[in-house]
């Protein structure tokens, strides 16, 4: 069947953004082309996104016409004519190379990165990969290893990982990927523009407040048109972008995701609870969780432990120990020479 996705009809929102995520890897093969839509399914190899071009702009592209539509009448051959008629002439030529399989059943669906035409999650994993990788973007290519070793707990790197990929279901990510026409998607805390992760973290007053009560007096608000993908890199590694010693990046990261972890909740307690507090309340609550979790990573220093050893020259050793119980007592006495 077509692939179609209906945003209300997912349970999650990021599970609509996995969905639309996987169509990069997805490609009908046809065999009866009656089941697979020209201009929205994907079905044509090596070209964009799987989906054909028209020859020209003004190409009348109507949403219901099928691929069969493209068959000589009553058989499974390309029209030659009427194919370089509508489609751009690199596609043309593809689609008149274009294999159909003999077989007369349903158009088949195929995970165009596994040779058996199956879908496994190795295969999906590399394709995040691949597109990590040429995302211009993105923060620094070994982002996962380095989010991986960060003294943290796995929640807070979970959550710097998915603030990179601005996949946080903020107001203005649902409006964006699920198109639900929220009239009202300002900021929870200022209402005074919409609710970004970059504006929620970073510059909204309560953010620029919080930061600038960090140990290091960040003033992010003097920071502008930095997207949210270059503040977790600039966090990452302060060096360069903030003009921090190298040695304060492993404390900064953790300051961050403390911060945005306790704005996060204290907007959806907004959101869900109709619970607001007070800007001091949501710094305090910050300093104290990072100062809790700068102690859990504290190594502590080995203790020295002393080992007996035997006096120097010739002597006695005398070893006693005493044991008392409620009606009795017995004591021992031990003795050696050296």
């Amino acid at each position: 069947m077509p692939l179609q996705f209906d945003p209300l009809g997912f349970s999650s929102w990021l599970r609509h953004w996995v969905s639309s995520f996987l169509r990069q890897g997805c490609c009908f093969k046809i065999h009866s082309g009656f089941e697979v839509r020209v201009w929205s399914d994907p079905w044509l190899p090596h070209a964009d996104c799987f989906i054909p071009k028209p020859r020209c702009l003004n190409t009348r592209m109507l949403e219901d016409t099928r691929v069969n539509d493209f068959f000589l009448p009553g058989t499974r051959v390309w029209d030659e004519m009427k194919v370089h008629q509508t489609f751009a002439e690199g596609d043309a030529d593809c689609i008149m190379g274009l294999y159909i399989s003999n077989d007369y059943g349903p158009d088949r669906l195929l995970w165009t990165l596994d040779p058996k035409g199956t879908f496994s999650t190795r295969s999906a994993y590399h394709l995040v990969g691949a597109s990590e990788a040429s995302s211009p973007l993105l923060v620094p290519p070994n982002f996962r290893k380095h989010i991986c070793n960060l003294h943290l707990q796995d929640r807070l790197k979970l959550l710097i990982w998915k603030v990179a990929w601005d996949i946080l279901p903020c107001r203005s990510n649902l409006n964006r990927t699920l198109d639900l026409g929220v009239s009202n998607a300002s900021c929870v805390f200022c209402e005074l523009e919409e609710e970004s992760l970059v504006h929620l973290f970073f510059y909204c007053p309560q953010a620029v407040l919080s930061w600038r009560e960090s140990p290091w007096g960040l003033q992010t608000n003097r920071i502008v048109d930095w997207s949210i993908r270059e503040w977790v890199a600039a966090l990452l590694d302060p060096t360069a972008s903030l003009s921090l010693p190298a040695d304060q990046a492993e404390l900064l990261i953790r300051y961050g995701a403390i911060l945005m972890d306790v704005i996060w909740c204290s907007r959806n307690q907004v959101v869900h609870n109709g619970k607001r507090d007070d800007v001091g309340t949501v710094i305090r609550r910050i300093h104290r969780l990072y100062v809790k979790h700068s102690k859990a990573w504290i190594v502590a220093a080995p203790v020295e432990i002393i080992a007996w050893q035997p006096p120097r020259g010739s002597g006695w050793k005398i070893n006693f120990d005493v044991a008392i119980r409620p009606d009795c007592s017995f004591s021992c006495c031990g003795l050696q020479k050296f």
